[in-house]
């Protein structure tokens, strides 16, 4: 937004507002600048008083949006899901995942589950 320097002094301290970040103020100053606007005795020509007011209206949405930016913090992005084992926590790329139902198991648990396995049935006697 460019103001002229011998532009109307309340758009020129409205658009310093806004290029200071201080939006609240600019909001407020072009919010009464519309108020006294459309309030005040028709001494405008009604095309100059339009225009002047739709002026106004495009720093009143200008200054709510910059607030509207600095009040509400932009959203957190969301975590990229990442898989790994459910059991050692190894992501998927050091292991080979087979997922389930709720889970991941890689193929290094799996081999130890094997092993554990065939352990317990050597110690039972059972191989």
């Amino acid at each position: 937004m460019t103001v002229e320097p011998d532009s109307d002094p309340v758009f020129v301290g409205i658009a310093q507002r806004m290029v200071e970040k201080d939006y609240a103020s600019a909001l407020r100053e072009a919010a009464d600048a519309l108020f006294a606007s459309l309030t005040a005795a028709p001494k405008q020509a009604g095309d100059e008083r339009r225009d002047r007011t739709i002026e106004l209206l495009s720093f009143v949405e200008i200054a709510a949006m910059g607030l509207r930016e600095q009040c509400v913090p932009p959203p957190e992005p969301l975590p990229s899901p990442e898989v790994a084992c459910s059991f050692c926590g190894k992501g998927r790329g050091s292991v080979n995942l087979v997922a389930g139902p709720d889970a991941f198991i890689c193929n290094e648990c799996v081999e130890l589950c094997v092993e554990i396995f065939a352990d317990q049935k050597i110690a039972k006697g059972q191989a």
